[in-house]
């Protein structure tokens, strides 16, 4: 999937709706002749889902918010284009096309977001709990593959097969058995940039000696007439 392609649909999308909503009340209610198609926050969400959801790029002040929720313009955008299906019959007067690419994009953003340990705003299927389940939908968006091959996946007879486990008759994976099973995924591109990660300035303490193995530093240290840190940089000058 190509970011700019999303971005010109959504661009295409938001200018055409234009039309759509001067149908409905006879203005297009203060909105500009031209549009500032990149200054919107539909425009700019959907770039913070593609940037995170697609391209695994989690950025701690992006649009995506942190903690376990979603922020209030991601909810947002991702409702309104689960929504915009049933509009397609009255889009389509104005030759408006449902964007599909940034509907998957947000449908992958979400999917990414629960992987990580979030909680959905909205269900895209009925009887999906908030979090620590994807959906097989949710695992095919984020392998990059179609649905009908990680259902086949699951089969209990296949090389190294996904496990699922149901819930009120639907079947759903664990968030574990999901990172486990898309890791060997090659379409799958890993999150990074998230809290502890490398690259990160975390504070590790050095491991502790042995105390045998202290004595013996500080007994040999000791017969060259050295200090134990000193004898220490020896012997790692010597290797």
């Amino acid at each position: 999937m190509n970011r700019q392609a999303v971005l010109d649909e959504i661009a295409a999308f938001q200018e055409g709706f234009k039309l759509s909503i001067r149908r409905l009340y006879g203005t297009t209610l203060g909105l500009p002749d031209e549009l500032d198609h990149e200054a919107t926050p539909l425009y700019r969400t959907v770039a913070a889902m593609f940037d995170y959801g697609v391209a695994g790029q989690h950025k701690p002040d992006s649009w995506l918010g942190q903690g376990d929720l979603l922020n209030p313009d991601f909810c947002d955008v991702e409702a309104f284009l689960s929504g915009l299906a049933g509009l397609a019959q009255f889009l389509d007067e104005d030759a408006v096309s449902v964007p599909v690419q940034s509907l998957r994009v947000a449908r992958t953003a979400v999917a990414r977001h629960v992987l990580e340990g979030g909680q959905r705003h909205t269900g895209f299927e009925d009887g999906l709990p908030a979090q620590g389940y994807l959906s097989i939908m949710e695992v095919a968006l984020l392998a990059n593959m179609d649905e009908r091959s990680v259902r086949n996946a699951t089969n209990p007879s296949a090389t190294s097969p996904l496990a699922t486990e149901t819930l009120e008759k639907r079947t759903f994976v664990p968030i574990a058995e999901a990172k486990r099973w898309l890791a060997a995924r090659k379409g799958f591109v890993p999150t990074t940039g998230l809290p502890g990660q490398a690259g990160d300035q975390v504070a590790v303490a050095p491991p502790a000696l042995a105390p045998a193995t202290l004595a013996a530093l500080t007994q040999r240290a000791q017969a060259q007439g050295l200090a134990v840190d000193a004898f220490v940089h020896r012997l790692l000058q010597a290797t």
